[in-house]
């Protein structure tokens, strides 16, 4: 199976409040026949993280890891998620950087 993480699930994981969970999560995905799906963006906000998140993002093997772009499916699909509510324009704005 295919993962998408950001971020945060990323930050969660030296989080009190969600190490637990988050910790066990990545021993599945990288214990298991999983890929962990990163967008190029998120890439970029890791490198601006603190140096464990970062650590923690380099220490993950290449072949579990797939590193993809942003492109117009993905914009399209998050507009509709914000037009059914899913998402706040606010919150559109600050995952792709859209004015």
């Amino acid at each position: 199976m295919r993962f998408y993480v950001d971020t945060s699930v990323r930050g969660g994981y030296f989080d009190d409040e969600f190490k637990i969970e988050t910790r066990l999560f990545f021993e599945q995905l990288t214990s298991g026949d999983h890929k962990i799906i990163v967008s190029d963006e998120v890439t970029r906000e890791i490198i601006k993280a603190p140096e464990k998140v970062t650590g923690m993002f380099l220490s993950l093997k290449k072949e579990k890891l797939e590193i993809i772009s942003i492109g117009e499916k993905v914009i399209d699909l998050a507009n509709r998620y914000v037009q059914d509510g899913a998402l706040t324009k606010t919150y559109l704005n600050l995952l792709f950087y859209i004015s």
